[in-house]
């Protein structure tokens, strides 16, 4: 015998009863399930109506001892309580200290009956005080409230972001109904800087596009800023990634911006600090309809740049069509910037990353440099669309702020003047840092201006002020002519600085010794073509000697007509005899031998030049060893005992 049954209909209840199988002679249990939903509106007795049927006939049915196919369920639904924090759209507090604000949200009751609560929190920060007026709350079933708690700072409340925990807890058993978090933000001053590298943004209809936004804390302390759309376009939607941001001073930060819809016109956003009103910074873009030019995105827009650092962007290029395109790239820059790939594909509806790298070169000059991606699609190339970062080369400085300026000596001439004569100095100056130079050699040292005199030749100007106004790279080469005015003999140090005229710094090159010696000394010998050199005394001696075997040689010429061969090869003995008597005998080697380049200082106080022979005279102050450059070649020459 299978016996079912089926039951009245209640709201809010739900009832299931299984078919149940009884064989002859035996009993079995039917059992029936009822549950009650959370929103029911019966509270308290009720009785659900059930109605028993047979898979036979001839089956008498009993309920309760009465025959009947009819029955009931008598049902206590008890009352519950329940009570939801309904959470705002934001959960994030930014208060400035010695200032006041509100954090609002709204409680529900879901239960079944009337339900009395308080609010309390925990976690709060030192030097915050949080109040509210309605912190104790009486809700009826299905009523809703909104609970506002007054958050007040101190002047001298820390700087700190803390989590404050809200919970709504009973009055009658202390349990806890719900909770909610929020973040109480405690900043200083700040001032926010909104930028984009984009001036133009197309969208569509369907399709989010989006834009990088940078946000920069020029201010001199830290900053909590917010983002918000201060104008927006009819029929345009936009969505931010992010809305809220604490920065250090100094400190940027990018997020995305993403648009669509059907309209057109001035999109601004406004970032404002937390700090009052008057700190904050709009930027707009134009927002026009899509088309099959690509858009393009640079990120970040806004970038600090050392000499001979390497910086590399993000670049993003977005496909809005409704089919895979390729896209030509080229990156336009004053800096040296390279990218990594020069065309790419972008699936429909899709973004892919382009990594460029940029560095600075030798030309280019600290400041402002901007670096730009253009995207051209290949099939249309006449299209195209771009962006922009703003890069700031920093001036490039040496070692503890030394000043980038190369003075080098190119010509020294000779080191040594007359007593009465000049020599002439080329000088170079070099400009080896990223930033202008302007401004003028100094020259100072003993003897000028009292018998010294200078007298400078800028070169190709012919100028005589020895200034300098060279670009990063670039160079000015000068002359430099001394002159001996009455001059005493002996060593001068001479000293050249260059100085900045914006007073940034000087620099100078090591002292420059220059010999002022008495009348030149005769020449100390000569030079053959074989490259060897005698002395004055030797070859005078083989002088004197040819003289001597040429004019034997003569007279034995004129005696072969009248003597016969044996008074020939007499006087031809004769004659070899008188050359050897009047060649010069070899010096004795009583000293070490020189090595290269080193020479000793004769009785007179001078010394010959082992490179060209020349004799100069050595400087009377100064004993072996030590070194002078030679006047002649230019050579530096080792005198030793």
């Amino acid at each position: 015998l299978t016996v079912s049954a089926t039951s009245s209909t209640i709201d809010g209840l739900s009832i299931s009863i299984h078919d149940t199988e009884v064989k002859r002679g035996e009993s079995e249990i039917m059992t029936v399930s009822i549950s009650a939903d959370s929103d029911i509106s019966i509270v308290g007795l009720s009785s659900t109506n059930l109605t028993f049927s047979v898979n036979l006939t001839g089956v008498q049915i009993f309920v309760d001892g009465n025959e009947t196919n009819n029955g009931h369920i008598d049902l206590d639904i008890s009352p519950w309580t329940s009570l939801r924090i309904i959470a705002p759209q934001t959960n994030g507090i930014t208060i400035e200290p010695g200032s006041t604000t509100s954090f609002s949200f709204d409680v529900e009751n879901e239960g079944t009956q009337s339900v009395d609560a308080s609010l309390v929190w925990s976690s709060v920060p030192a030097g915050v005080t949080l109040s509210t007026l309605n912190g104790s709350i009486s809700l009826a079933t299905g009523e809703i409230t909104t609970i506002s708690v007054l958050i007040e700072s101190e002047q001298s409340a820390v700087a700190i972001n803390s989590p404050v925990n809200f919970e709504l807890v009973s009055t009658t058993d202390g349990g806890v109904f719900d909770s909610i978090n929020a973040s109480i933000s405690i900043t200083p001053r700040g001032i926010p800087s909104l930028s984009t590298g984009s001036t133009q943004l197309s969208i569509l209809a369907s399709l989010w596009s989006t834009v990088d936004f940078t946000i920069a804390n020029t201010g001199n302390s830290a900053g909590v800023f917010e983002i918000v759309v201060a104008e927006i376009p009819t029929g345009v939607q936009v969505a931010l990634s992010e809305s809220a941001f604490s920065l250090d001073s100094g400190a940027t930060i990018s997020f995305e911006v993403q648009v669509k819809g059907d309209g057109i016109g001035i999109l601004t956003l406004m970032a404002y600090s937390t700090t009052g009103p008057s700190f904050n910074s709009t930027e707009s873009l134009d927002i026009v309809q899509g088309s099959l030019a690509p858009q393009v995105t640079l990120s970040p827009s806004v970038v600090n740049l050392q000499h001979e650092e390497t910086i590399t962007f993000s670049g993003y290029i977005f496909n809005p069509t409704d089919s895979s395109g390729e896209y030509s790239l080229e990156v336009l820059s004053s800096l040296d910037c390279a990218l990594a790939a020069t065309s790419i594909v972008v699936p429909s509806g899709s973004s892919i990353e382009v990594l460029i790298s940029c560095d600075s070169t030798s030309t280019n000059l600290a400041g402002s440099h901007l670096v730009t991606l253009v995207a051209r699609p290949v099939d249309l190339p006449s299209i195209s669309s771009s962006s922009s970062s703003d890069v700031t080369l920093i001036e490039s400085v040496g070692p503890n702020g030394a000043l980038l300026l190369d003075i080098e000596l190119v010509e020294d001439g000779g080191l040594i003047i007359d007593k009465e004569g000049s020599l002439t100095m080329v000088v170079r100056v070099e400009n080896t840092g990223n930033s202008h130079k302007k401004g003028i050699l100094i020259l100072s040292g003993k003897g000028l201006n009292s018998g010294l005199v200078k007298t400078w030749n800028v070169q190709p100007t012919g100028s005589s002020l020895p200034s300098y106004d060279i670009a990063p790279g670039e160079a000015v080469t000068m002359s430099l002519t001394l002159s001996s005015n009455g001059l005493e003999s002996g060593l001068y140090d001479l000293t050249i600085t260059a100085s900045e005229d914006d007073g940034a710094g000087t620099v100078s090159i090591a002292p420059i010794q220059i010999f002022v010696q008495d009348d030149p000394v005769p020449p100390a010998g000569i030079s053959l073509p074989t490259g060897h050199s005698i002395n004055n005394s030797t070859s005078l001696s083989l002088m004197f000697g040819g003289y001597v075997f040429a004019l034997l040689a003569v007279l034995a010429l004129r005696w072969t007509m009248r003597r016969s061969s044996a008074s020939i090869e007499a006087i031809q003995a004769a004659a070899v005899e008188a050359a050897e008597v009047q060649e010069p005998e070899p010096e004795e080697e009583e000293e070490d031998p020189l090595a290269e380049g080193e020479v000793r200082a004769s009785s007179d106080g001078s010394a010959i030049c082992p490179f060209c022979s020349t004799r100069s005279k050595l400087p009377k102050d100064k004993t072996p060893p030590f070194r002078f450059r030679c006047p002649s070649c230019s050579e530096i020459v080792r005198v030793v005992e």
